[in-house]
């Protein structure tokens, strides 16, 4: 019964379906949030090695900061080698530039696990003074992994949600410019079960009132008009005509009967007799002398109606 002919209080008729849509919210936010994401660690391991393409680091005139103060440079960096070149380190202290190396290339050692600089300069600098140190190779330990730089960018969906927070806060740390991407698939998994309690006031709203053909007529009605609208907004200026404007749903018979009278037509209409009479319709203007026999496609219109047995009073 809809709500608005009953004597019931507002509160008491949403609140069943409010706790359902809070338990169902809570469920949906901790398997977004911590089940699905592991399982999809596995599913983006498989696709990676069997499926995609190895992986490609193409980005040039990388700049990030790998620890406060800290700064790094590279003019490009391979991935498959684990190997940047034109290498840049910056520290600054109070906004002052007191340690600067420049190297013409850095490789990962992954028996040490530390970064191997290879023809190196070192500025130190104290105020005025500086000094100077260069070397041919320098292993050292720098905040940043190599595994940064061979990751497809969705490696984020295998994330928890504890471990995406952390992870955001240290991109941004970094200055990368990636942190809109990461920041949408965090608050995407908290909107879902968000959306509950909104589709759950949507149903119970429509559902509230009896309207003239149900409360199906009234969803179709209330999308048929949403989707036209933004379909408007997509040209300059207003669309003119109507296709499609509400979704069809028919039952096996009446598909089978749409396909037998479609069968029908078209074996009429593609007889010689028809195609003569036919040609009376075209203007003489449009009438194609090469081939007068040829159709591109042809339009059906189907109407449907629905007989109603009225009995009359007799005289």
């Amino acid at each position: 019964m809809p709500y608005l002919t009953a004597a019931s209080a507002l509160t008491g008729f949403l609140r069943p379906y409010i706790i359902v849509a809070t338990f169902l919210a809570v469920v949906s936010f901790y398997f977004n949030g911590w089940v699905i994401p592991h399982s999809r660690d596995k599913q983006l391991s498989f696709e990676n090695q069997y499926i995609k393409s190895p992986y490609k680091f193409s980005s040039r005139n990388i700049h990030r900061q790998i620890k406060p103060g800290e700064y790094i440079y590279f003019e490009s960096y391979d991935n498959k080698t684990n190997n940047g070149y034109l290498f840049s380190l910056e520290k600054f202290e109070n906004q002052k530039l007191v340690y600067k190396m420049l190297a013409d290339r850095i490789s990962w050692d992954s028996t040490q696990q530390k970064w191997s600089i290879e023809t190196y300069t070192i500025r130190h600098i104290n105020g005025m003074q500086e000094r100077l140190e260069s070397g041919a190779r320098l292993d050292t330990a720098l905040n940043f992994n190599p595994r940064e730089f061979s990751r497809r960018i969705n490696f984020i969906e295998a994330m928890d949600q504890n471990e995406i927070t952390r992870f955001i806060a240290d991109e941004k740390l970094r200055g990368s410019e990636l942190i809109p991407f990461y920041e949408v698939e965090k608050y995407k998994r908290i909107s879902y079960p968000f959306a509950t309690f909104i589709l759950t006031i949507i149903g119970v709203s429509l559902s509230s009132r009896k309207v003239r053909g149900g409360t199906r007529f009234a969803i179709r009605s209330r999308y048929s008009f949403n989707f036209l609208n933004e379909f408007d907004q997509m040209f300059s200026k207003k669309v003119e005509f109507r296709i499609a404007e509400t979704p069809v749903f028919v039952d096996k018979r009446l598909k089978q009967k749409l396909i037998d009278a479609g069968e029908q037509i078209l074996k009429c209409v593609l007889t010689e007799n028809y195609l003569k009479q036919s040609d009376k319709g075209i203007p003489q203007n449009l009438f194609a002398p090469t081939n007068p026999t040829a159709r591109r496609y042809w339009q059906l219109t189907l109407r449907f109606a629905k007989m109603i047995r009225v009995s009359l009073p007799r005289s």
